[in-house]
């Protein structure tokens, strides 16, 4: 059920739980991007490998890039985008969950219209349409962009994306996270062993070194040719941040994974990440299998496994 829910339709069912505005957003531009190997589950024009959607706060300014697999050529074919204020996690879960707060802003276009169509869901639990947003196609890519003062100095931590047509295909929602430059590297501290007052200087002990770890996932039970998507949680439990990595679900005999590897964004001291990855049993799968789990960054690695059971 989860690919057939509309991004709009995900605001309207946590309605009453949200009725709250965001605290004022600091002046900064917002950037996130969503990469992803094709997945032959989809149809290619509903596909969407690549993502990237930016807010500048100051002037409420949104754009968007959209890559698909391949070009839309159904005449119903439309791109649904919306900015969240997620509460905790930026995830599909989350979002249906009612993990986010109002407003949210949404853009959307139809394949062969002059431009895409922007909307605020606000406090008022009403979608407010906002007038037009520019909307351009160019082979697989299609380019979304809009301002309006109604979004300016918003709190928009969270992007999200999905594509449909008519009864012709459903892409699957594609959720990631955006946010600001990192904060800029704190002064060194004093160089010299003794202070103006002539007293030692206490150095502060230097920080634990990053550790990855990985949140064990439940067993899956599946059936024979269908689809289920499984979340992996990736935390750094060190006292040092890491760089960007990758996690990897091993294969195994008869069991597919989509994706099989995707990459990791780099993790602040205790920070989390969440990764999604759909599973597949055919008729060659035992009837238990353990797939290993590695996550790795800055020359760590992390290992756990997730066990996936038929129940035919």
């Amino acid at each position: 059920m989860r690919d057939r829910i509309r991004l709009a339709a995900m605001v309207l069912t946590v309605m009453v739980a949200c009725l709250a505005l965001a605290a004022t957003a600091a002046a900064e531009v917002r950037n996130g991007e969503f990469k992803a190997v094709a997945d032959p589950s989809i149809e290619p024009e509903f596909d969407v490998t690549n993502a990237k959607a930016s807010y500048d706060t100051t002037p409420g300014t949104v754009d968007w890039t959209i890559t698909t697999a391949a070009p839309p050529t159904t005449p119903e074919w439309k791109v649904t985008t919306a900015l969240y204020i997620a509460k905790g996690l930026c995830t599909l879960p989350a979002l249906e969950f009612g993990g986010f707060i109002l407003p949210v802003f949404e853009i959307s276009a139809s394949h062969g219209e002059p431009f895409g169509n922007a909307a605020l869901f606000s406090t008022s639990a009403m979608l407010e349409p906002l007038g037009p947003a520019t909307y351009s196609l160019t082979g697989s890519t299609t380019s979304l962009a809009a301002t309006y003062p109604a979004i300016a100095d918003r709190d928009f931590n969270c992007a999200a994306v999905l594509t449909e047509g008519a009864a012709a295909g459903k892409g699957t929602p594609r959720v990631f996270p955006i946010s600001g430059p990192p904060p800029a590297p704190a002064p060194p501290s004093p160089s010299s062993s003794e202070s103006g007052s002539g007293q030692a200087t206490v150095k502060p002990p230097a920080p634990a070194p990053a550790k990855l770890a990985i949140v064990k996932p439940k067993p899956v039970e599946l059936t024979v040719g269908k689809w289920k998507t499984v979340t992996i949680k990736v935390t750094n439990a060190g006292g040092t941040g890491t760089a960007q990595g990758s996690l990897r679900v091993g294969a195994s005999t008869g069991i597919n994974v989509r994706p099989a590897k995707q990459k990791l964004p780099a993790l602040a001291p205790g920070a989390s990440w969440v990764e999604s990855v759909r599973v597949q049993l055919t008729t060659a799968a035992k009837q238990k299998s353990t797939l290993q789990v590695t996550g790795t960054a800055s020359g760590l690695t992390a290992k756990s496994s997730l066990i996936v059971k038929s129940t035919g």
